[in-house]
């Protein structure tokens, strides 16, 4: 995804823009009342708030109050007529009966009602709203999937469907509108309902505390993850949430996709800033898990990883050796401070990058080591990696284009013969299931967790957008994605002997597709955004047979 390839998977290249990426410098400037200013302990007043989202035009929904839900149909349970991949077990093939498996989505991909309730603006808000409104009034996640007022019925859905769990995620900013300062009990109060009837209704819910969506203020005062400063905020914002949810929620992950959110952030800017974002993700996420060490003793928790298994363009040595540098700059980046023998990052990056690249002190990397209870890999798709033919010369020029990673990989290559899968409806996205066993297995044989989750995959099919409702049921190159990946990873469980122990598809339903807009599908639901229904794919079936078939009683 980037110089790591899934970027397109979730964003944009095109999200590097001035309004995610600036630093403000606060001290020079003198806010008049009530004009909301930095301030590290404030108490932020509704006023305050209006002000933050002035300019802003916000869509709502039709429905803006909770829908109480209905069963579903026979005829919406009922397999498709149509035959569809089904996965042949070989002798006794069998998954752990505690293997965890369910469907997943993010707060801002699918919540809407971004201004109700005191939520505040994240980065995600105001980067559409500034960035893209006017060329497409749609190209916003003001309404996406209006899972905020229709939550119960896609809970109804998952258990009637027989989904068990469901992972999402939390808005910061519903929480903290300004990040830090006066807690949105409001925005609390919905996050304890909605886990409340996911658990009364028998499924499992995995929370993750962020995803793409800090808050904006943050951003603007401090520049966001850069800022050493935002580890102490997340911290108390991880604090409240899990002081109130973590007695019922047993599986958590603190930050989705650091890197790539990073990338994002700072893509076109100084890398040096991309470095800085991560190493703070990372102490923020070890701070955090201190916490719940102590507040949710029985729980468990992890960072999400999100990289592509690379496989060498050719079987030169220049080559294998750029797969490599590619896997140290993608996966290792933050592997090898969370699961290596010391917590520091590949010596590949270490020696590229050079002062720049910040050092964690003693306390930091005995906290960053002892921080994951599983390895949790967003493992969408792989790709290839190919030696520039001057990899030396760009490893020592910053100027060059292809420095810090220094490696050619990307739609070129693809289009030069290196087919590895099925081409999804965004570049990187791939059916590539041989790829797919191999990450797992480099992931055991590299880091030796205790147990891997797949914490997303998943497949968005070409022009799904332009095809009707009764159309894009049928998706057979998402079933033969769920079909061919799945299967993967059964041979990686029992024949490989890699202990993976949950995998969650993207997505629970078609949503926000961050620059993508409505026009790029993931989900194993349908959405119509005209009225919100959902109906299942094919592809929702296959999913859910492969479990029922292979999770052992």
């Amino acid at each position: 995804m980037r110089t790591t390839v899934l970027l397109l998977t979730v964003l944009d290249a095109a999200f590097a823009v001035e309004t995610i990426t600036r630093v403000v410098d606060v001290t020079s400037i003198i806010p008049s009342e009530p004009e909301p200013t930095r301030n590290d302990g404030a108490v932020y007043t509704s006023s305050m708030l209006s002000k933050v989202w002035e300019g802003v035009n916000v869509q709502r929904a039709n429905v803006t109050e909770v829908v109480e839900p209905t069963g579903l149909s026979e005829m919406e349970l009922q397999e498709p007529a149509k035959n569809l991949p089904k996965i042949e077990a070989q002798g006794e093939q069998k998954l752990p009966s505690q293997f965890m498996w369910g469907w997943a989505s993010s707060a801002y991909q699918v919540e809407g009602a971004v201004r109700e309730d005191g939520r505040g603006p994240s980065v995600a808000d105001m980067f559409f709203h500034r960035q893209l409104l006017d060329n497409n009034p749609n190209s916003t996640g003001d309404v996406a999937a209006n899972h905020y007022y229709l939550y119960k019925q896609d809970a109804v859905r998952l258990r009637d469907f027989g989904i068990p769990t469901y992972a999402m995620s939390i808005s910061w900013s519903r929480i903290f509108p300004f990040g830090n300062g006066t807690v949105n009990e409001e925005g609390l109060r919905h996050y304890v309902d909605e886990i409340d009837y996911l658990v009364s209704l028998g499924i499992q819910p995995v929370v993750s505390l962020t995803h793409f969506d800090m808050p904006q203020t943050l951003q603007d005062w401090y520049g966001g993850w850069a800022n050493r400063k935002v580890i102490e905020f997340f911290v108390q914002y991880a604090e409240v949430v899990f002081n109130v949810l973590g007695s019922k929620v047993n599986t958590w992950f603190t930050i989705d996709e650091p890197t790539l959110y990073c990338e994002t952030a700072h893509a076109g800017g100084d890398s040096v800033m991309v470095y800085r974002c991560v190493h703070n993700s990372l102490i923020a996420h070890g701070l955090a898990v201190e916490k719940f060490r102590k507040l949710v003793p029985n729980g468990r928790i992890s960072i999400k990883q999100s990289w592509a298994y690379a496989e060498p363009f050719s079987n030169s040595t220049e080559d294998q050796k750029a797969a490599q540098r590619y896997m140290d700059f993608t996966a290792g980046w933050m592997s090898k401070p969370l699961f290596g023998s010391e917590c520091e990052y590949p010596q590949s990056i270490i020696d590229t990058v050079g002062h720049s690249l910040p050092a964690f002190s003693k306390r930091e990397a005995q906290l960053v080591q002892q921080s994951v209870d599983f390895y949790a890999w967003d493992g969408y798709s792989g790709t290839v990696a190919k030696a520039p033919n001057d990899m030396e010369e760009c490893i020592h020029d910053r100027n060059h284009e292809l420095w810090p990673l220094c490696v050619e990989t990307g739609p070129r290559l693809l289009d030069a013969g290196a087919d590895i899968g099925a081409a999804g409806d965004v570049y990187p996205v791939r059916n590539t299931p041989i790829q797919f066993r191999k990450g797992l297995n480099w992931i055991r044989e590299k880091y030796q967790p205790k147990e891997i989750v797949i914490a997303g995959f998943g497949f968005s099919e070409p022009e799904e957008s332009k095809r009707t409702p009764a159309q894009a049921l049928t998706d057979d190159m998402r079933c033969d994605y769920f079909a061919q990946n799945l299967e993967a990873l059964l041979k990686a469980v029992t024949e490989d002997n890699v202990n993976v122990t949950g995998a969650l598809a993207w997505a629970a339903t078609d949503a926000f597709e961050w620059a993508h807009g409505y026009e790029t599908r993931f989900g194993l639901q349908y959405t119509d955004f005209h009225n919100y229904r959902r109906f299942f794919k094919n592809s929702a079936f296959v999913f859910r047979n492969f479990f029922h078939d292979f999770v052992s009683e």
